[in-house]
C-alpha cells in the first residue's frame, strides 16, 4: 500500500484540524484503519528466542487502536485525530509488541488519551460539531500548559533565590557528602530543601516529579543533556558550546562536547573512525572566566618568586585555621575570618591579599611577638 492511501500516514502527514469538513466528515463515517500486521519480532531471554507476533484480538480488546499497513505500526485513533501532545501513539507508531498488553494499559489509563477519546466521542455522535470541539481541544491544552508553565516559574524561584543567598553571603555551594544520608548536604541543598518544606503542597509534588531527574553519575548527565537538546533539533541549531576545562565535559573523545558534536556509531566507543559529525557547528569553547583562571595560575607556577609568595600568602589562613586559639586571635586583631585558598579558584587567593593588606599592621605585631617570644624561650631553655 502506497502512505497516501494509508489514512494514519495521511493524519500524520497532515493533522486533522488542517482537513476540510468534507474530509473530516468522511473520515468520522469511514471504518477504522484496523489493517493485519505482519509483524514476527524474535527477542531473547536468558538464552531462549521468542516471537513475538501481531494479534488481530487486540483490535477487539482495545476500540481505540488503528493501524498502518505501509509503516506496519499501530497507533491511537482518538490521539491522531484530537491530540495535541506528541507521543509514541500519535507520531511514531508502536512497535514493541513484546510488552504489548503493558503499553495498551498504560496508554489506555494516560490523562491525554481520556481527553483525546472523551473529544473523539463528541464528533462521532454529532460531526456538525467537529471545529468546536477541536476549538474546545485546543483550548484545554492551551490552559493546562499555562498552569505547568506558571508552576514551573513559582518552583524555579526557589533555587534562584537559594543561589541569590549563597552569592551576596559567599558562602560555598557544594557540601563535603551530598549523599541522602548525609546530616548536611551542604549550603545549596540544605538552603533549598527548608524553601520547599515550607512551600505549597503543589510544589512539594512538582518537586517530587522533578527530583530524580538527573542522578548526578556523569554519563547519565551527558546522555540526559543530549536527549533534551535533541528535542529541539539541535543538530542544525547548535551553533557552541562553552563548558569549564573538567574532562567530563571538555574532554576530546568522551566528554560531553565530542558527544554534542559527534554520533559515535561505534557502541564500544573504540572505533573512531565510525564517528560522524552530526552537529558540525556546535564548536566548543573554554570558559573565559576558567581559562583566565587557568593561565594565572600557571603563570604563577611557572615564576619562582610568585610561587613562594602565593605558597606564603596561602600558609597564613592555614596557620589561623589548624588551631582554635589562633582563630579566636585572628578574630580579635582583624575582626573577620581569613578566608582559606582553593586551588581550582582564583579569586580566593584576591580576597586572602585583601586581608592581609587591610590588617598587615597588625599581622605584622602579631608575628613579631610571637617570634619574639619563641626566641626568648628558646634562650631561658
Amino acid at each position: 500500500m502506497f502512505p497516501q492511501y494509508d489514512p494514519v500516514c495521511v493524519l500524520l502527514q497532515t493533522p486533522f484540524t488542517r482537513w476540510t469538513k468534507d474530509d473530516q466528515k468522511q473520515f468520522l463515517t469511514n471504518e477504522k484503519p484496523q489493517p493485519i500486521l505482519i509483524v514476527n519480532k524474535s527477542t531473547k531471554v536468558k538464552g531462549k528466542c521468542y516471537v513475538r507476533h501481531f494479534k488481530e484480538l487486540w483490535y477487539s480488546r482495545y476500540a481505540w487502536l488503528c493501524g498502518s499497513h505501509y509503516l506496519n505500526k499501530l497507533f491511537c485513533l482518538p490521539c491522531l485525530v484530537m491530540s495535541t501532545k506528541s507521543s509514541v501513539w500519535n507520531k511514531d507508531g508502536f512497535s514493541d509488541f513484546g510488552n504489548a498488553n503493558r503499553a495498551f494499559h498504560k496508554h489506555e489509563c494516560s490523562a491525554e488519551h481520556i481527553r483525546s477519546s472523551l473529544g473523539l466521542s463528541k464528533l462521532l455522535i454529532n460531526p456538525t460539531t467537529i471545529e468546536d470541539s477541536l476549538k474546545d481541544s485546543a483550548r484545554l491544552y492551551i490552559k493546562q500548559f499555562n498552569e505547568k508553565v506558571q508552576l514551573n516559574r513559582r518552583f524555579i524561584g526557589l533555587p534562584i533565590r537559594a543561589v541569590i543567598y549563597l552569592g551576596k553571603q559567599e558562602l560555598a555551594f557544594r557540601g563535603h557528602n551530598e549523599d541522602e544520608s548525609s546530616a548536611n548536604r551542604g549550603n545549596f541543598k540544605e538552603l533549598l530543601n527548608s524553601y520547599i518544606e515550607i512551600s505549597s503542597l503543589e510544589i512539594k509534588e512538582h518537586y517530587q516529579k522533578i527530583k530524580p531527574v538527573f542522578s548526578g553519575d556523569s554519563k547519565t548527565i551527558q546522555n540526559e543533556l543530549i536527549d533534551c537538546l535533541a528535542k529541539y533539533e539541535y543538530k542544525t541549531k547548535l551553533v557552541g558550546q562553552c563548558y569549564d576545562g573538567a574532562s567530563v565535559m571538555a574532554g576530546q573523545l568522551n566528554g560531553l562536547q565530542s558527544k554534542v558534536r559527534e554520533h559515535q556509531g561505534d557502541p564500544s566507543g573504540q572505533s573512531a573512525s565510525l564517528r560522524a559529525e552530526v552537529a558540525p557547528q556546535a564548536v566548543f569553547v573554554h570558559c573565559l572566566a576558567h581559562r583566565l583562571n587557568l593561565a594565572l595560575q600557571q603563570s604563577c607556577i611557572g615564576i619562582s618568586k610568585c610561587r613562594i609568595f602565593f605558597a606564603n600568602v596561602s600558609g597564613v589562613p592555614a596557620f589561623f585555621h589548624h588551631s582554635a586559639k589562633r582563630t579566636h586571635v585572628a578574630d580579635a586583631i582583624i575582626g573577620k575570618r581569613i578566608p582559606q585558598a582553593v586551588a581550582t579558584r582564583w579569586s580566593s587567593n584576591s580576597k586572602i591579599l585583601n586581608v592581609i593588606v587591610f590588617a598587615d599592621i597588625s599581622l605584622a605585631i602579631y608575628f613579631l611577638s610571637r617570634m619574639y617570644c619563641l626566641m626568648c624561650y628558646k634562650r631561658s631553655h
